[in-house]
């Protein structure tokens, strides 16, 4: 029960990081909204004649059909292949990503329930129970998916996947891999407890897939991560594992082991 507490505290830790690298610049983004100046300006307009106003008219349809056609286009951008991934036995495939993961035997999946524990849910944050069903474009606007959590048979290294829709972060638009790492790690330093200590990033192939890594470890060594990091489809997907000094050797070898989707 205590190993199960401490990679659930883990997980926990990374899922605050992650959330809190764009919702928090986002609300403050909402105070004073592009409608609220317009609408002031509105306000202090003089009297206009009516060739005046059908030309406003013209130009506010033009503008809409502009702004409609935009948003069209930023929609088909964020539902472009975007899934979450489906267990098969101990192997989790994501086929947006593009890679399969088999855990090792005596691993533990988490069941939605035990991730809603771990990280909660809601409009910001939502689970893949490990089924493709209709409810992926509800997911699709969700801030946060996670698409899976397992433990492994130590029973205090695990391995979870996450994907931030950076189309709804302020922080997100455009940002690269090494960017988000950084933002990521920025947020993990702030926890003082954790003594958290990172590396240097560098470029690592997983499936075929060109992946971000971020290596870190916390409690003056007790426990180690690795984060994996890409960016698909203006999204970002990173698989975080972590784990103790003795189970490096079984991390190399499950990474190692990731494949390219069938």
């Amino acid at each position: 029960m205590k190993k199960k507490r401490w990679i659930c505290f883990v997980a926990a830790a990374v899922a605050a990081a992650m959330t809190a690298c764009g919702s928090g610049e986002k609300a403050a983004d909402v105070k004073e909204t592009p409608q609220t100046e317009a609408a002031k300006k509105e306000a202090a307009k003089p009297e206009t004649t009516e060739a005046e106003t059908a030309r406003e008219e013209t130009t506010k349809e033009e503008t809409t059909e502009e702004e409609t056609a935009k948003a069209q286009e930023e929609t088909e951008g964020k539902s472009s292949g975007f899934q979450t991934g489906t267990w098969d036995g101990l192997t989790f495939t994501n086929p947006w990503l593009g890679i399969s993961i088999t855990m090792p035997e005596g691993s533990y999946v988490f069941t939605e329930e035990d991730m809603e524990a771990v990280l909660g849910a809601g409009k910001e944050v939502m689970i893949n129970n490990g089924t493709y069903t209709d409810t992926q474009m509800e997911m699709a606007d969700a801030l946060t998916i996670y698409d899976f959590m397992a433990s492994l048979p130590d029973g205090q290294s695990s391995v979870q996947l996450a994907c931030e829709n950076t189309t709804v972060t302020t922080m997100g638009k455009g940002i690269s891999e090494e960017e988000y790492l950084d933002a990521v790690s920025a947020q993990l330093l702030t926890i003082a407890d954790m003594q958290y200590e990172f590396g240097e990033k560098e470029e690592v192939e997983l499936g075929g897939k060109k992946f971000v890594k971020l290596s870190g470890k916390l409690m003056g060594g007790a426990m180690y991560q690795d984060y994996y990091c890409i960016s698909l489809d203006k999204r970002m997907a990173v698989m975080t594992v972590s784990y103790v000094p003795e189970g490096q050797a079984d991390v190399e070898e499950l990474i190692a082991g990731i494949t390219a989707a069938p």
